[in-house]
């Protein structure tokens, strides 16, 4: 076998590899997995469920860890071909039989830890295979009424995961237009707003934020109408034709591509903060069951065993991390539905306003810049706009991006 070589290759001369042919470990390492999950040799015994979970989750994990290795050294960050990730992405895609391996693991008849590690692969595939996942969702209605169901479930790791495959899915017009008129937007919105609940430390310094300015705008209203003057404007005036921008929604750049390198930053930073003072935009294990149903239910489910530890043994990830992603991928998944008519009254009832304030209070950057991308979405809407300027949420949105810029945290939200 040669020895790994340093320098990466821009493309392969053959699409016919053995694991011996790849020059760099990890790639020997993801084709054996792929081939040994893709085998039908009849006088080869099947994998068991914990087996697919493990092997699932090992490609997820390697693809995550050189992903974010690569984000880190930022040489080239739309282009993948000729650095390893590039190369382990390429090897999958190889195996003709990967990809529909994977979309039959997301059937009604596998057991939901081999769904969520199945949702996690295919959301780390996302940096080169994210038009693919967007086909299959806009493609099959069954496919995408499956996933916003996953997205919704009692698992955490299954529901973590399929928010984020959904998030991916809405980027695109044609699966947006169909998610927002079911039941998932609600859904989404009473999980942000639950989540922003029991930051409770960010919820006491949004409240005491919110009345601080509608105390003093009431104040400015009436020096403004003693003195005779008529500024008062309508805060509900409804917007006549509101449509969704959609120029080249189907193929933007998204701005948070791969929320597991993001995440690895978000961390650390939150362990940092452990250490240092407080935790931010952190929730603890009790708490971390943001689902629609009440929270009772839930720990049952937890209690007769239908809800499973995450193990490390199967490389899943842990509930800390799962609880973050899974904040992440909900707060886009509002924010790619942010400027439809449909969602807004519901985004109204669950307190938008609300959430998105107390998440700008977070001392997390990465809660920050979903949130405020979510926020840019939200403004197509007049009165979303007025009622955030009111509650002092538009100079709060400049004073965090100030500060994140002068911390060296650039965020992509558009002000």
């Amino acid at each position: 076998m040669a020895s790994p070589s340093p320098s990466p290759r821009s493309h392969r001369e053959t699409l016919v590899v053995s694991a011996e042919e790849l020059l760099h470990p990890l790639e020997a390492r993801v084709f054996q997995l792929s081939q040994e999950l893709t085998q039908t040799d009849p006088q080869v015994p099947a994998l068991s469920d914990d087996e697919v979970i493990t092997k699932l989750n090992m490609i997820a994990e390697t693809l995550e860890e050189v992903e974010t290795n690569f984000r880190k050294e930022r040489s080239s960050p739309y282009r993948r071909d000729g650095h390893l990730i590039g190369n382990l992405l390429q090897v999958l895609e190889q195996n003709e039989d990967f990809y529909p391996m994977l979309e039959g693991k997301l059937s009604d008849l596998s057991m939901n830890r081999v769904k969520a590690a199945t949702c996690r692969l295919l959301l780390a595939t996302v940096p080169v295979n994210s038009r693919a996942i967007v086909r299959m969702l806009d493609d099959d209605e069954e496919m995408l009424e499956r996933v916003c169901g996953f997205a919704t479930d009692a698992d955490p790791g299954l529901r973590c995961y399929a928010t984020g495959l959904l998030s991916v899915g809405l980027r695109d017009r044609s699966v947006a237009d169909t998610v927002v008129n079911n039941d998932t937007p609600v859904k989404l919105l009473k999980r942000a707003r639950m989540y922003a609940t029991k930051l409770e430390k960010e919820r006491q310094q949004a409240v005491k934020f919110i009345q601080d300015h509608l105390r003093l705008a009431s104040s400015r209203h009436k020096k403004t109408a003693g003195g005779g003057g008529n500024t008062s404007t309508k805060a509900s005036t409804p917007q006549r034709s509101l449509k969704r921008k959609h120029s080249d929604i189907a193929n933007r750049t998204p701005a948070h591509g791969n929320d597991h390198g993001e995440i690895t930053d978000a961390t650390a930073s939150m362990e940092t903060e452990e250490e240092e003072e407080e935790p931010a935009a952190t929730v603890t294990m009790q708490q971390s069951w943001p689902i629609s149903g009440g929270d009772e239910d839930v720990l049952g489910a937890f209690e007769d065993g239908s809800i499973v530890m995450p193990s490390p043994e199967h490389h899943e990830e842990d509930f800390k991390r799962l609880v973050m992603l899974e904040l992440l991928y909900t707060l886009d998944c509002l924010g790619s539905m942010g400027e439809y008519l449909e969602i807004f009254a519901p985004a109204l009832k669950e307190d938008i306003i609300g959430t998105v304030i107390t998440f700008l209070h977070s001392k997390n950057p990465a809660v920050i810049s979903h949130t405020m991308t979510l926020t840019s979405h939200f403004l197509a809407h007049k009165k979303f706009s007025f009622s955030l300027a009111e509650a002092g949420g538009v100079d709060l949105l400049f004073t965090v991006f100030k500060s994140q810029q002068a911390a060296g945290q650039l965020l992509s939200a558009l002000l």
